[in-house]
């Protein structure tokens, strides 16, 4: 038995080593991230990667590459001082911010690090205060005012920017690495950074987890946010007001019941003694979970609810355990925070004060890889992408989308309508004459161009070219528009 299962655990390591890639794959996106950044707010950063050879599964790679944009175009943005003022505080005149990834058992350690000016708590203070969150003069600690950063539409700019969060704050990325089963910590000193950390786990198709029986069922729950299994008689339980607590000495733990978080009509069992007890953490605390009975310990694959099923408050998937039956897989954190987060636990919610929709591009292109690069270049750079193979298929999303693009990127060359008759069509309807049009393209010659400029091309890019060139001229005919 002890062979068999050696032999199950390597030929699944095999499995999903095939599925990982290095970290530094994603490393050219986040430079040009950060560069992009730094020429639109007249900063000079340097980003430094540290353990880019740590292997991580694809998908959840992938799922990182904007919450990690967004931290570090804040970091630029808002962290790091400008040249004069890093001067004056004795800094290098260059910024720094550091990206570090490292193993740690199943899950990858993420690690932003930058040596600017550190969080504004003063700010942070003074908004929660505008928005009922704080009581003026009320008494908070530096770590509650960081997490209050993660509260919904939270911001200290009074505008939507194009540059770091472009109206969504780090609410958007705390709910995106709480979605991949991870979690996140940020911690600041006042003139000398902030550092921001993320657990997530290695791979999204496998977890540990413990299986438990809780009512008449079996539940696995992933070892996310689990700290401790403890039995009741290491304590006592005792009622504080309404609220019922499990101590252990000088430790005081909230519980909270299985039973009634996930909807399970109760057994009627006696109350043991050695009644086990898993504490979880979340963001803001740990918490008791009492539980029937702690039957094992190992290793699942997590299947995805599938695309007719939404995303469910507190559950991973579901697993198929040895005898064949099907049971959830929770995740902890995420069943004890409350599905209301737009509500805050005081009663006072935030309000959405600012316009978030982000700018929406048209990309035309019949090549697909050129097609995608354009595409992801463009969301990099915070436009929402919409794609077209030809002038037919562009013609019939300008048709119907709401609202229309605030730019048109095509290609000059195309099956059953090229760009110069694209061009033409838009430039003679009423509603879209006026769209920005940018042609990108391999023709170079005086002859192609003239054509362009006469349909009513506004600028005329050939490949390969300049991204921050591109990217300097679609700011400026959206803006002119």
């Amino acid at each position: 038995v002890a062979g068999q299962v050696r032999l199950n655990r390597e030929s699944q390591e095999a499995v999903l080593k095939t599925r990982m890639v290095p970290a530094q794959t994603i490393l050219p996106r986040l430079q040009r991230s950060v560069r992009q950044t730094c020429n639109a707010t007249k900063k000079n950063v340097n980003l430094h990667l540290n353990g880019g050879g740590t292997l991580i599964t694809n998908d959840v790679l992938n799922d990182m590459v904007d919450p990690l944009m967004h931290i570090l175009r804040n970091a630029v943005d808002h962290g790091i001082e400008d040249t004069a003022g890093r001067i004056d505080a004795g800094k290098p005149a260059e910024g720094n911010i550091t990206l570090e990834f490292q193993r740690d058992g199943n899950q990858i350690l993420v690690r932003v690090q930058d040596d600017g000016s550190g969080l504004d708590f003063t700010g942070i203070r003074r908004t929660a205060e505008e928005h009922g969150l704080l009581a003026p003069g009320q008494e908070v600690s530096e770590e509650e005012l960081v997490n209050m950063i993660f509260k919904p539409n939270f911001s200290t700019r009074t505008k939507t920017t194009q540059i770091s969060g472009r109206g969504i704050g780090m609410d958007a990325v705390h709910t995106r690495v709480m979605e991949l089963g991870g979690n996140l910590h940020m911690k600041s000193e006042s003139g000398r950074g902030c550092v921001i950390e993320m657990r997530l786990p290695v791979s999204l198709v496998s977890t540990h987890a413990l299986l438990v029986r809780v009512g008449p069922q079996i539940i696995a729950i992933a070892n996310h946010g689990v700290q401790q299994i403890l039995y009741s008689g290491d304590g006592k339980f005792c009622n504080i007001g309404d609220e019922q607590i499990f101590q252990m000495g000088e430790y005081e733990y909230p519980v909270k019941s299985l039973v009634t978080l996930l909807n399970i009509q109760e057994r009627r069992i006696t109350n043991r003694q050695d009644r086990p007890i898993i504490l979880a953490q979340t963001q803001e605390k740990i918490y008791a979970l009492p539980v029937e009975h702690v039957i094992d310990s190992r290793d699942l694959v997590v299947k995805d609810l599938g695309k007719y099923i939404p995303k469910l408050h507190g559950i991973l998937g579901a697993t198929i355990l040895g005898d064949g039956s099907v049971t959830s897989v929770l995740d902890l954190p995420d069943l004890l925070r409350d599905p209301h987060r737009h509500i805050d636990n005081t009663g006072a919610g935030i309000e959405p004060e600012m316009e978030y929709s982000l700018p929406l591009a048209l990309v035309v292109d019949d090549s697909l890889s050129a097609r995608r690069s354009l595409g992801k270049f463009l969301q990099d750079s915070g436009y929402e992408v919409r794609m077209a193979r030809d002038g037919i298929e562009a013609v019939e999303i300008l048709n119907v989308l709401t609202p229309k693009p605030n730019i048109l990127l095509v290609d000059l060359e195309m099956p059953r309508m090229n760009g110069i008759e694209l061009t033409a069509h838009v430039r003679s309807h009423e509603g879209i004459a006026d769209l920005p049009i940018i042609m990108v393209t391999s023709r170079s010659t005086s002859k192609h161009r003239l054509q362009a400029e006469q349909a009513g091309v506004n600028a005329y890019f050939t490949k390969p070219f300049t991204e921050e060139e591109l990217l300097e001229r679609i700011e400026h005919l959206k803006t002119k528009n």
